[in-house]
């Protein structure tokens, strides 16, 4: 299992740059081999592999780009043979252009680490700039977490719980799609979630739903059955759900009316 976390939509006074930076540089302090770096050109859907030394003097230089572009990185001590677009130990994605309109930054790494990581992680990423929204879980390997983190469907749910997985990414992809120039709805900006996830990254609006009589805010930090939460820099906020309290919390949003899917 790997720990995942997703970041969407910051604004664009939050660097990009600043924050593959602070990615790159917690993945090294883990100790985990680099293994690849690619740069995807969203217009044109090529890639330019990158090499670390390569990589690093990008990231240094900062060249203005005229198009969204999403760079990748790969980590991991693989045995010969090995597919490292598959078999990574550690990935990190981050779309670089600060205007583009559906920016989604991806981290795994495995869940061996520390927990405390994860708090670490998101705190220095906090110090960056605003974040807006972002989720936090455990994802098997068995596919790439990209998928769960857009929203994409992948292969053919036949389960009753496969289905409903697969229409809840639906939703959440179309939530931030923009159609015929049309602006993509971005609820999540507003207060509304995704879900509920063990880790989640939100803002003021969240905080301010009124739930049950009360609001949120007060509700989580005045008792035990809403987990709890960290104020960290920048208008964001972590809030920890224990993982046997997820289903009850998400109930009680969803009733309230505050979750997209």
């Amino acid at each position: 299992m790997h720990v995942c976390i997703s970041i969407y939509d910051w604004p664009c006074d939050t660097s990009s740059f600043e924050l593959v930076t602070q990615l790159k540089s917690f993945v090294d302090g883990l100790g985990i081999k680099f293994l690849a770096g690619s740069l995807l050109d969203s217009s044109t859907a090529k890639s330019k592999k990158m090499g670390n030394a390569r990589l690093n003097e990008f990231l240094k230089v900062r060249e203005p780009l005229s198009e969204p572009k999403t760079i990748e990185m790969f980590y991991g001590d693989l045995a010969s043979g090995a597919d490292v677009m598959k078999d990574w130990e550690c990935y990190v994605s981050v779309t670089l252009a600060e205007d583009a309109h559906k920016k989604t930054l991806i981290i795994c790494w495995p869940e061996s680490v520390n927990s405390s990581a994860v708090v670490n992680l998101i705190t220095s990423l906090a110090s960056i700039g605003h974040l807006c929204y972002g989720i936090g879980f455990s994802w098997n390997k068995g596919k790439n977490p990209a998928y769960h983190a857009f929203g994409i469907t992948h292969g053919f749910p036949e389960t009753e719980a496969q289905i409903r997985e697969a229409d809840d990414d639906r939703k959440w992809f179309e939530e931030r799609l923009w159609v015929d120039g049309t602006p993509a709805k971005m609820r999540h900006k507003l207060g509304m979630f995704r879900d509920i996830y063990e880790i989640n990254i939100i803002n003021s609006n969240h905080l301010s739903n009124v739930v049950e009589g009360g609001c949120l805010k007060n509700l989580i930090q005045d008792t035990n059955s809403w987990g709890s939460l960290i104020s960290i820099e920048n208008r964001n906020w972590i809030w920890r759900v224990p993982k046997k309290i997820v289903p009850s919390v998400r109930y009680r949003i969803e009733k309230a009316g505050w979750l997209l899917v």
